[in-house]
């Protein structure tokens, strides 16, 4: 890089500015000490006696072509006068003890006292990252992290990973899991991703990723919101600030023709494709159950769909020996997605779960690359844009046409420097876009900042050098259909048998769509499913609250949703096909929440029931009786909003036959017990998975 010209100062000398005295600048460094949200009203500038700021990225393109650099986290040093031990955590006589600690919230600004009314200006939004020991003459270093910086400590679990997504809902998951101490702003994109992986991913990672998927930009703003832009981003909703040569430092940085131009573009799409169904978990220790007590295990797997427990046993030794409680055990918890999750298992006689496989159809990778080759000016230069994210192969060869022709001009980037330009290099954040001329060097052109940097020139902070690291960016509306809508899997073409599963599964499906033709025996596990809904309560003394009910939709090929997402679906049955009879396993649970006004009864609670019931359909062809109830009733206290730990457990292990052209029906209701004088709503949630086992073959 080049070097920078300095600004020659005048005479004048300036003291330390507080908060209260007059300079050019006011410094202000806010802390929220004993954590309560809200920052002291204390003025720590008046310790500071150095500041330096980076932010963002020095560069838009890898130089090494390797994709996007991504965003790091904000850093900002501190050099604190601390002669009395004020920031030592081990004096207690420290007015600010015992609350010196890292982790706290602050923010740093500055007051441009030039104008009338004076103008605020945030530089940083973040937590204290470290505290150095007081040295002999007096000095602490304060190290502070941006929001950014928590994605990059966190790992993600189970909770963020989802199937059948999209790119700005992938984002909404992952800040919700890694529990972002900001808001956030996510422009709307639906690119379609497949299978959203990420436990136990860092969270600072994937957001990049992520963002490189989309050709978009993921950043933390000056004020520590989150923002995603998209590719298609309105960067100019207005008139475009401008600067001009007269006010930037003498030299300034302009890049090599050739850094910024590649003649070869390599798009990767990570197409993902569903295996045979096969055991993804296992249970490798026998699991001891407490009589009242719920036992959790958490179970991790690769990313997966179609999820659901393929066997289970439990009996009264660990061996396996002794009497049977199966019967006793109750799946209370089940919350488990594409990746793992956690299980809760309850018991009213002791013993082991000796037994437990999860099943499902773990997603494969399968590479479709999109390039483009041309004589190179410079040399051979390849740009190459992968992410695990970029799943949709017209996305894929779409964005391999946007890169080219942008690739393949000189689009330089500049580095420029500010000095006592506090109307300039105070205003702009990262990523705004700017117009820079310089007849010099005959520049007239658009630049977005990647990064920012600044520091102190004098100990009093009224001399202050302002970086911003400049360059061009993608920024296209190209509209693009997907390759294959994610929300219609019925346009997913079935693997084939075995695939990548050399062990032979005994158990994977045979064709229950009615496909193949091969005799055996196997199963078609389907996805647990959720249910939830609400049920007006009558107002009217005397009357019972009506009868709320739904059904579940068991088509095998459903897409998965989140276990907890509220959803309505309508009737649906799963009619067994013509070749042969089917054993038919469900099990399931509920639980339910009231929230309500009115006398109800002396001790303010209500009863309520729900049944779970399994018929064949006649007016499908299946036989008219029930097959089995599931029963439960509870008193629920009133609340003013759904109280899911106040549950119901039931459980039902239901195992019967059903002949050829039968269909299976689940229904469910929940419904009042007869308590008066009640209204408001009452919400209810169900859980439950089922396993489709043909057991004889119709032979022709």
């Amino acid at each position: 890089m080049a070097r920078y010209s300095s600004f020659k100062y005048s005479d004048q000398k300036y003291g330390k500015s507080t908060v209260t005295e007059t300079g050019d600048y006011t410094w202000v460094f806010l802390v929220d000490w004993n954590g309560d949200g809200s920052y002291d009203g204390t003025n720590e500038a008046a310790w500071m006696a150095g500041y330096r700021l980076k932010r963002g990225r020095e560069e838009y393109l890898s130089s090494d072509g390797g994709g996007f650099e991504h965003m790091a986290p904000d850093t900002v040093t501190l050099k604190m006068t601390d002669p009395y031990r004020r920031y030592d955590p081990r004096n207690t006589s420290s007015l600010l003890s015992p609350n010196v600690s890292r982790g706290v919230k602050c923010q740093i600004a500055v007051y441009d006292n030039s104008v009338d009314p004076r103008v605020r200006y945030t530089r940083f939004t973040g937590y204290i990252d470290d505290i150095t020991a007081s040295t002999r003459n007096g000095e602490v270093k304060i190290t502070c992290k941006g929001n950014l910086q928590t994605l990059a400590d966190y790992k993600l679990t189970f909770k963020a990973a989802h199937i059948n997504t999209t790119i700005h809902d992938a984002f909404i998951d992952l800040l919700d899991d890694a529990g972002y101490p900001g808001i956030d702003t996510i422009d709307a994109d639906a690119q379609p991703i497949r299978s959203f992986s990420v436990d136990r991913d860092m969270a600072g990672s994937i957001v990049g990723k992520l963002a490189d998927a989309a050709l978009g930009q993921f950043f933390v703003d000056v004020n520590g919101k989150a923002r995603f832009y998209s590719r298609s981003h309105n960067y100019s909703p207005g008139t475009l600030p401008n600067i001009d040569e007269d006010i930037i430092l003498k030299d300034f940085k302009i890049s090599q023709p050739w850094e910024n131009v590649f003649n070869k573009v390599d798009v990767i799409c990570n197409k993902q494709t569903l295996e045979q169904p096969c055991v993804v978990f296992y249970l490798n220790d026998p699991l001891k159950l407490e009589v009242d007590q719920t036992v959790y295990i958490y179970p991790s797997f690769e990313s997966a769909n179609d999820i659901s427990i393929g066997a289970a046993e439990a009996f009264e030794n660990a061996d396996g020996t002794g009497a049977n409680i199966l019967a006793s055990v109750q799946l209370t918890v089940f919350e488990v997605g594409p990746m793992g999750g956690r299980m809760g298992f309850y018991t009213s006689s002791a013993g082991y779960l000796t037994k437990l496989e999860i099943r499902g159809r773990k997603w494969k990778d399968s590479e479709e690359i999109f390039s483009h080759d041309a004589a190179g000016g410079y040399g051979n230069r390849k740009f190459t844009l992968e992410s695990p994210f970029l799943q949709d192969r017209n996305y894929a060869n779409a964005f391999m046409g946007i890169l080219w022709g942008w690739l393949d001009d000189d689009r330089e980037s500049l580095v420029i420097q500010l000095e006592n330009r506090p109307t300039v290099q105070f205003v702009h954040d990262l990523l705004t876009k700017i117009n820079i001329t310089s007849p010099t060097y005959n520049i007239d052109a658009d630049y977005w900042i990647m990064g920012i940097e600044e520091e102190w020139l004098s100990p009093t902070g009224q001399a202050v050098r302002t970086t911003f690291y400049l360059s061009k960016i993608i920024n296209d509306a190209t509209s693009i259909s997907p390759a294959i809508d994610i929300f219609n899997v019925s346009l997913e073409l079935p693997a084939p048998l075995g695939l990548d599963n050399p062990a032979g599964d005994t158990q994977t499906q045979e064709a229950v769509s009615g496909a193949g033709s091969e005799s055996g025996e196997g199963t078609a596990p389907l996805k647990p499913r959720a249910c939830s809904g609400s049920a007006v309560m009558s107002a009217n003394s005397g009357a019972s609250l009506p009868s709320g009910s739904t059904s579940w939709d068991l088509i095998i090929s459903h897409i998965e949703t989140d276990p907890d997402e509220m959803l309505t679906i309508g009737s649906k049955y799963i009619t067994i096909p013509e070749d042969g009879d089917y054993e038919v396993s469900i099990t399931g649970y509920a639980y339910a929440s009231v929230a309500y006004s009115g006398d109800g009864d002396a001790a303010g609670l209500s009863p309520f029931t729900t049944t779970l019931s399994v018929v064949g359909d006649p007016a499908l062809g299946g036989g008219s009786t029930k097959m089995n109830n599931w029963l439960s009733t509870a008193r629920m206290g009133k609340g003013s909003t759904p109280d899911w730990s106040s549950k119901i457990p039931s459980s039902l292990n239901f195992i019967d036959s059903l002949t050829k052209g039968q269909t299976l029906y689940a229904g469910a209701s929940i419904s009042n017990a007869g308590t008066s004088g009640l209204s408001g709503n009452l919400t209810y949630r169900y859980y439950y998975y089922v396993t489709v086992k043909k057991i004889r073959e119709t032979k022709a």
